[in-house]
C-alpha cells in the first residue's frame, strides 16, 4: 500500500504515496511537502523562501486566496515547541483584520471593515484609535538631539488636534504660525501664542506686551494665597 518513486539509480527519492496516510514530495531526497490529516506541511531547512507563488498572467485576481468557513485566523506563526508567537486573521467580525501575539492570543491591533485602526480597543471609532491603561498610550522619540524635522506634524485646514479632555482643543490653523487652546463646548479660544511669540489670554490677537490678558469681568488677573485665602 505504499508507492515510492526513485531515480533510475535508486539513490534519490522523488515521492512517496502511503495508503490512509501521507503523500510526500522530496527535493534531492529532502522532504519538502507532506499531506497531513489537517492539511499539508511545507518545510525548508535552508535560509530561503519556503513557499513562493508566482503569477505570470496580467489578469490575475489574486496570487493567494485564503478561505476560512469559520471565524478564525488565516496566518499563525509558532515556535519549535508549537507555542503560538502571533496570529493574523479575520477574527469574529466579518471584514475585520486582527493581529494577536503571545500564547494567550491577546489581540494587539485591529483594522475594521470600515478601515478604522484600533490599538488596545476592538471597537475603533476613528481612523486611528488608541486605548491604554496606566502607562503612556503613545510615545514619540527623536533619533537625534538636533533633529531638524518635527517629532509630530499635524496638517489640516481647520482646528488640528482635539485633546479630548473637557472639550479642549489644540489648534494652529486660524493664523499661520500661531497656537491656540480652544474650548469646543463654549466655542471660544482660551489661550493664544502668536507667530511673534506674544501670549494672549482671553484674546486671539495679543498686542503691546509679551502677555496680553483680556477679560469681561471686574477681575482680569487674580492672585490668591492658598493658606490664608488672601487675594489681590
Amino acid at each position: 500500500d505504499t508507492f515510492q518513486f526513485f531515480s533510475h539509480t535508486g539513490s534519490e527519492l522523488f515521492a512517496q504515496l502511503n495508503h490512509n496516510s501521507a503523500v510526500k514530495l522530496y527535493y534531492d531526497s529532502a522532504l519538502k511537502f507532506e499531506t497531513t490529516a489537517a492539511g499539508a506541511n511545507v518545510s525548508n531547512s535552508a535560509n530561503d523562501v519556503i513557499l513562493k507563488i508566482t503569477t505570470t498572467g496580467t489578469n490575475k485576481a489574486a496570487n493567494l486566496e485564503l478561505n476560512n468557513t469559520v471565524a478564525g485566523y488565516n496566518f499563525i506563526k509558532s515556535d519549535t515547541n508549537g507555542t503560538v508567537d502571533w496570529r493574523i486573521g479575520g477574527g469574529a467580525a466579518a471584514g475585520t483584520l486582527t493581529f494577536q501575539t503571545g500564547s494567550s492570543n491577546a489581540e494587539r491591533m485591529r483594522i475594521s471593515s470600515a478601515g478604522l485602526v484600533g490599538i488596545g480597543t476592538a471597537s475603533p471609532a476613528t481612523k486611528l484609535h488608541l486605548t491604554g491603561g496606566a502607562a503612556a498610550i503613545a510615545r514619540i522619540d527623536a533619533t537625534a538631539a538636533a533633529d531638524a524635522n518635527p517629532e509630530l506634524q499635524l496638517t489640516a485646514v481647520a482646528r488640528q488636534f482635539n485633546a479630548g479632555v473637557g472639550g479642549a482643543s489644540f489648534a494652529t490653523a486660524a493664523v499661520r504660525g500661531s497656537y491656540y487652546l480652544y474650548d469646543d463646548t463654549a466655542d471660544e479660544y482660551r489661550f493664544t501664542i502668536n507667530s511673534s511669540g506674544l501670549v494672549g489670554i482671553g484674546t486671539t490677537s495679543p498686542t503691546g506686551a509679551v502677555l496680553h490678558v483680556s477679560g469681561a469681568s471686574n477681575q482680569t488677573i487674580r492672585l490668591q494665597n492658598s493658606s490664608n485665602n488672601s487675594r489681590i
